[in-house]
């Protein structure tokens, strides 16, 4: 299922996709994309939400539209795919963890986060893993969700601790996680 608020009210609208539906987002022109289960992927025209080929089987569960040319979804078992304008197509990714959320600044900035402290950023080329706090190593936190302001302020949250981007580098705020013995 798929609700539209018009304005006035919710309605629902009938989903192309027989899977369940885990993100959507649009862009500033107007592009709009749904990602979910069984690597469902769902474009928005003028016409309505239609099924879109996918190149992966993989639970989608995050995606994030720059423009009609550029968007990215992420899943599980460190699952990255990028819209170019014409397919879908898989991206290397420098883990095998369940990615939560990317956040993309911009073409060439991005974050994605996940299970047991993923943290990865792209540059334009490729993915990279970042370092999370060593406070945080041995408990390997489930990262939620990541925004960023520039490159070098932003924040993630996860299971019992918020991160923030200081100077290039991710540091746990002050009582944001705690010890698991």
């Amino acid at each position: 299922t798929i609700l539209h608020f018009d304005g006035s009210a919710w309605k629902t609208i009938d989903s192309p996709s027989p899977n369940n539906l885990t993100s959507v987002a649009f862009s500033d022109d107007g592009s709009g994309w749904i990602v979910g289960d069984k690597g469902a992927i769902l474009s928005f025209t003028n016409n309505g939400w239609g099924m879109v080929q996918s190149p992966t089987e993989e639970r989608l569960e995050f995606v994030s539209v720059l423009s009609k040319i550029d968007a990215w979804a992420v899943g599980y078992h460190g699952t990255i795919l990028h819209w170019d304008g014409t397919t879908w197509q898989n991206v290397q990714a420098p883990t095998s963890e369940r990615l939560r959320h990317i956040f993309m600044l911009t073409k060439n900035l991005g974050w994605a986060v996940g299970e047991r402290g993923a943290v990865i950023s792209w540059d334009g080329e490729r993915w990279t893993s970042e370092n999370i706090p060593d406070e945080l190593a041995d408990i390997s936190p489930t990262l939620h969700s990541v925004f960023m302001v520039s490159d070098d302020e932003g924040w993630v949250t996860g299971k019992n601790v918020l991160l923030r981007r200081d100077k290039g580098r991710w540091v746990a705020t002050e009582g944001s996680y705690r010890r698991l013995h």
